[in-house]
């Protein structure tokens, strides 16, 4: 169901009862640009917290244009599904104060065009919203207001609000809410809906989780599936996490053979424009996530169960399967695989980093000489740290046969990357003179740390040029 100013009054009846009745909910966004800036790009060397701070940055320079949210109600020991299908148009109307600034990226813009989105409706029919602070501050400006005047400025605030009573249903109905690599949609919820995002990731993470505690990610489901089903040939119809290659996967001939009773979804009468694909509308991409993580978890049900078993997988079972990766939200090119907002994120298992410099002492590196000659090792990351280049690579295979091909290389010394001798000396609490000298021994291989408590020797054999002091 499209849904812009026009009808929002008429339908928001319609979608709290859907959000009621559900079992559970699946959002997606799309938005006017995805990374403010070149400095802000993606890196396999970013950690949690420099991740969440660069994506913040961008989402607040950015605005949603479209979201999409799918109800999915299942029958009693059934396998059937109802699902009602949303497409909210959204653009953030001035109101008194409240004028919003927001900008726009070339390729999102052309992505958005490429796949029919209608900017008229967009910009003329977009639904409104407010933010908390928004509407405090708007509240505050007519706390001092007659009656008539008042229930005026009500009126008028409650239509400026728009889409926020929708937020404001999903954080009290506490339902499951499921997103297909959902890290952005969450950030841009957040700063659209509830109030400007915080400096830090801890803050964030505290607050996404108390307004959605139960928080599902397929891309990560089924990253996850796909390891418990090797070697199994079933793995094959997950080869691909890519939304538009997913569903049509878990909706073929070849899902089929999988074994009885998979989930069927049926939509409900009036939402059958989404019988057809429509990938890259929010509304048919929330719909289509909702279906992935159905038939994602009936295949992995399957492979556990006794074949002759033709009970379906029910929305409990479902859960149950779910329940070691509730809260666990996809990281795309990051330092790990994935957030978890209800406790301590993991610890990386990428790759160690990698440390290149020159042979010739006196010879300056940069990262484009750097990533010319690792043009051949496939996915990696390349960041210059002073007189040294780190590389981050996306599998350990491949930083396995980078530290092989340049052992004897004429022109680098490369290493696993560690804590030079700058670094040793400023941690054992070196100043002034002294910090300057370790800086001058480091450089020269002649660090010596002999007389610090408890150390006898300091390995730099993977300086270049040294092989034991």
């Amino acid at each position: 169901m499209e849904v812009t100013r026009c009808n929002f009054a008429d339908v928001l009846p319609i979608v709290r009862k859907a959000i009621e009745e559900c079992h559970f909910i699946a959002i997606d966004t799309e938005f006017t640009g995805l990374t403010a800036s070149e400095t802000l790009e993606y890196s396999l060397l970013d950690s949690v917290d420099r991740r969440y701070d660069k994506t913040r940055h961008s989402v607040q320079q950015f605005t949603l244009c479209e979201i999409g949210l799918t109800t999915f109600t299942g029958a009693p020991l059934s396998h059937d599904y109802k699902a009602s299908a949303f497409n909210f148009y959204v653009f953030p109307r001035d109101f008194e104060m409240v004028d919003v600034r927001f900008g726009v990226q070339a390729s999102s813009l052309a992505f958005l065009c490429e796949h029919h989105f209608d900017f008229n409706k967009f910009v003329y029919d977009g639904i409104s919203y407010l933010d908390s602070e928004q509407e405090d501050f708007l509240r505050k400006q007519h706390a001092n207001d007659k009656e008539e005047e008042k229930a005026k400025f009500e009126t008028e605030l409650d239509e400026a609000i728009g889409f926020t009573h929708i937020f404001k249903l999903l954080v009290e109905a506490q339902k499951p809410m499921v997103g297909h690599n959902m890290f952005m949609d969450l950030l841009f919820f957040y700063d659209k809906f509830y109030k400007p995002l915080p400096a830090k990731y801890s803050e964030f993470k505290h607050d996404i989780h108390q307004l959605f505690p139960f928080l599902i990610d397929t891309k990560h489901v089924v990253n996850e599936i796909r390891q418990k089903l090797k070697p199994t040939k079933k793995d094959q119809l997950l080869r691909s996490t890519v939304l538009e290659e997913l569903h049509p996967a878990m909706t073929g001939e070849n899902y089929k053979k999988v074994g009885l009773w998979p989930p069927q979804v049926k939509l409900e009468e009036g939402y059958e424009r989404y019988e057809k694909d429509q990938f890259h509308e929010a509304g048919y991409d929330a719909y289509a996530t909702g279906v992935v993580l159905l038939r994602a978890c009936h295949l992995l049900a399957r492979l556990s169960m006794d074949q002759l078993d033709s009970n379906p997988t029910s929305w409990a079972k479902v859960l149950l399967l779910v329940t070691d990766w509730m809260n666990r939200v996809n990281m795309i090119r990051c330092s790990i695989f994935s957030l978890n907002l209800a406790g301590p994120d993991a610890p990386s298992t990428r790759p160690m980093w990698l440390s290149f410099t020159k042979k010739d002492f006196f010879g300056a590196i940069t990262v484009e000489e750097v990533q010319a000659a690792l043009e051949k090792y496939g996915s990696l990351d390349v960041e210059k740290d002073g007189f040294k280049c780190i590389v981050a690579t996306a599998g350990k295979e491949s930083a396995r046969n980078i530290l092989e091909g340049f052992e004897n290389d004429a022109v680098f010394c490369v290493r696993e990357y560690q804590w030079s001798g700058v670094y040793m000396a400023l941690a054992a609490g070196l100043t002034g003179a002294t910090l300057v000298a370790a800086y001058y021994m480091h450089r020269t291989g002649r660090l010596d740390i002999s007389w610090l408590p408890g150390v006898t020797s300091l390995d730099i054999s993977w300086l270049p040029g040294v092989t034991s002091r």
